[in-house]
C-alpha cells in the first residue's frame, strides 16, 4: 500500500477509532495516544492491509486491542477528566442540565457494565455498525454478539430505573 492509498482508505478511520477509544480509556489524552499507537501499528503493515477483507473492522479491533492491552499494564492510571457530551445550543438552561445529567447517569451506568458488553453496545448503539461487523471485530458469533448486547441494555435500564425509584422515594 503507497502513502497515498493509505490516506485515502486508512487516515479518515482515525475519528471512529478516536470514538471507540475514547470510550474505552475515558481520558481525552489516553484515547489519542491510542489512536496514534493504532495508525503507527497500521503503517507498519501497511503492505499486509490489502489481505484483510474489512479495513475497517481491522482497525477497529487493532484499537481494541491496543486499548484493552494498556488498561491491563501496570503503567495506567486513570485519570478522571470526564466532561459529558456537549449538548449543543439549548433552548432553556434547565432543559440541557436535565439532558446532561440523563446523558452522565446513562455513561455512568455503561460504565459498569462488563468490557465486553460495554464495546459491544459502543459500537452498535454509538458507532451504528451492524452485527456481521461486530462479529468481525470482536471475534464473536452473531448470537454471542446479540446476548451481550441484550443483556447490556437491560442492565442500563436496570440501573437507570433503579436510580429514578431511588430518587423518587427519597423526594417523598
Amino acid at each position: 500500500m503507497t502513502t497515498k492509498e493509505f490516506n485515502i482508505q486508512v487516515t479518515p478511520l482515525q475519528d471512529k477509532l478516536f470514538r471507540i477509544s475514547r470510550m474505552m480509556m475515558r481520558s481525552i489524552e489516553e484515547a489519542e495516544d491510542a489512536v496514534q499507537e493504532t495508525m503507527i501499528k497500521l503503517w507498519n503493515r501497511r503492505e499486509e492491509l490489502g489481505k484483510y477483507r474489512s479495513l475497517e473492522a481491522f482497525a477497529i479491533t487493532v484499537t481494541k486491542n491496543h486499548c484493552l492491552d494498556r488498561l491491563k499494564s501496570a503503567s495506567y492510571k486513570y485519570r478522571a477528566d470526564e466532561t459529558g457530551r456537549e449538548v449543543g445550543k439549548s433552548p432553556a438552561p434547565d432543559k440541557v442540565l436535565e439532558v446532561k445529567e440523563e446523558v452522565n447517569r446513562v455513561m455512568e451506568a455503561i460504565k459498569t457494565l462488563p468490557e465486553q458488553q460495554r464495546i459491544i453496545l459502543h459500537l452498535r448503539d454509538v458507532e451504528g455498525y451492524d452485527f456481521p461487523e461486530i462479529e468481525e471485530i470482536t471475534g464473536l458469533t452473531s448470537n454471542n454478539v446479540r446476548v451481550n448486547l441484550f443483556r447490556a441494555r437491560k442492565r442500563v435500564r436496570e440501573i437507570i430505573i433503579k436510580e429514578e425509584q431511588y430518587v423518587f422515594s427519597t423526594n417523598k
